[in-house]
């Protein structure tokens, strides 16, 4: 009897304090927390802040153009998203209409013809969910402001002792952001959105000036600068970052997904973050 009561028990205490440790990182809604979002795709990664009003503008796939890529939903990314299908649906018309002969019989191959089709039509069905999210008021002016002070970049900054609401969104495949001299990791996954909340309590200065990553460093150093000699080229110095990286592959160009991380003071924060441009100053220029 002992032998199963004991087990149950330690088993029991296991799971509560591994389920409290895992409600306080997912779910703790800390008033102080700063949101901030990190959005993946093939191959890479982008940082939105969600500003002074703490709260991230709401995101729409539909959205998704090469000055957009987050499909970030303010007033001036809807008009142009839409003027982009519109003229896009034009020229394509345009095209197949140049493409007949007299008899009104295509001169191109059927598949060609097919292929702009099915790419007008595409284009046609994301006008119209575009409409109708304006017909239906799931984009308002309320969220349009949302997203009018978030600040768009390809750098992650934290400050050191600051408590933040992490969330993670992806573009295309499951991608897995991981930081990992923090031990920290979550997947990143299209059509939803996943997150965590932590705080990071050594900076990047910090880091640096610890003995065992002094010596690391001093070994990655000489084995660069000796390959650098050896190519002819000036020597350099390589310290220490924290780095975000995709751990889970997610395609050819997996091992380029790198982004610099910065844990430092809330001045130095401050400093960096003023030199951004809003997302509604970027669309004002």
């Amino acid at each position: 009897m002992v032998w199963t009561i004991v087990p149950a028990i330690a088993l029991a205490a296991i799971v509560i304090y591994g389920l409290k440790t895992w409600n306080d990182i997912m779910f703790n809604n800390d008033e102080d927390a700063k949101v901030v979002e990190v959005y993946a795709f093939q191959f890479g990664w982008w940082t939105r802040y969600s500003g002074d009003d703490n709260t991230l503008g709401k995101a729409d796939y539909k959205l998704i153009t090469a000055t957009n890529p987050l499909g970030v939903i303010t007033d001036k990314n809807i008009k142009d998203s839409y003027a982009f299908l519109d003229g896009e649906v034009d020229k394509i018309s345009t095209i197949l209409e140049d493409s007949k002969n007299d008899n009104g019989e295509y001169f191109i191959p059927s598949s060609q013809v097919d292929s702009l089709v099915e790419k007008m039509e595409r284009y046609k069905r994301q006008k119209y969910r575009i409409q109708s999210g304006i017909d239906k008021g799931h984009l308002n002016d309320s969220i349009y402001k949302a997203a009018n002070d978030d600040v768009l970049v390809q750098e992650l900054h934290l400050v050191k002792d600051q408590p933040y609401a992490m969330k993670f969104r992806s573009k295309d495949v499951i991608h897995c952001p991981w930081i990992p001299h923090m031990r920290m990791q979550m997947n990143a996954v299209p059509g939803m959105e996943t997150g965590f909340n932590f705080t990071p309590t050594v900076s990047t200065v910090e880091m640096r000036s610890k003995p065992e990553v002094i010596e690391h460093y001093k070994n990655i150093n000489k084995i660069h600068n000796e390959r650098l000699n050896r190519l002819g080229e000036q020597e350099e110095k390589v310290e220490f970052n924290y780095i975000l990286m995709c751990n889970k592959i997610c395609g050819a160009a997996h091992s380029n997904m790198k982004m610099d991380v910065y844990v430092e003071t809330a001045e130095e924060f401050n400093t960096w973050i003023s030199e951004k441009k809003t997302i509604a100053q970027k669309a004002s220029q």
